[in-house]
């Protein structure tokens, strides 16, 4: 029998990618149509120096900050994300993230709202809560901007609170 003696060293863990959220979710209005901006982070959480090789959307109308080129171990990165102004609808895309301590794909959705509207029959306005549900908001009241007179939201048993829809 033969003893052999071993050393074994680990001069460093391998760099490791973490990103702080597993998708991004934007939303917005027709009616008012800007960029709107997410953030999110990403870190080394292994060891040695992570270098970043791209950060990127599929689509036209996301657009990401430029990464740092590298993170060093137990470092993070904020990352910014902006969807640009689009029309009513659905859209969707991929963000991709590539780095020496591994890879990510992030779901990004987008959901541009068209555009809102109230219309108030003659009969009037109908809202309702539901059962064991209560009415926290101020008193109800419309306002008519034409001639500046109040009026009351009535006809609701114990609910003369009114609600206040000011002029636009």
């Amino acid at each position: 029998v033969q003893t052999v003696a071993v050393t074994l060293s680990v001069l460093s863990r391998p760099s490791q990618l973490t990103v702080s959220t597993s998708s991004l979710a934007f939303s917005g209005i027709a009616a008012n149509p800007v960029p709107l901006t997410q953030t999110f982070t990403i870190s080394n959480t292994g060891g040695g120096s992570m270098g970043i090789g791209s950060i990127s959307c599929a689509a036209p109308w996301c657009h990401v900050s430029a990464p740092p080129a590298t993170l060093n171990a137990g470092v993070s990165a904020t990352i910014t994300v902006t969807a640009d102004a689009l029309p009513a609808g659905y859209y969707f895309t991929q963000l991709d993230l590539a780095t020496s301590g591994g890879k990510a794909t992030l779901p990004v959705t987008y959901y541009v709202a068209g555009n809102p509207s109230v219309t108030l029959a003659p009969s009037g306005l109908t809202t309702s809560v539901s059962l064991g549900g209560s009415y926290a908001g101020p008193a109800p009241r419309l306002w008519d901007p034409l001639d500046a007179n109040d009026f009351w939201i009535r006809g609701i048993p114990d609910l003369e609170a009114p609600l206040l829809l000011p002029p636009q």
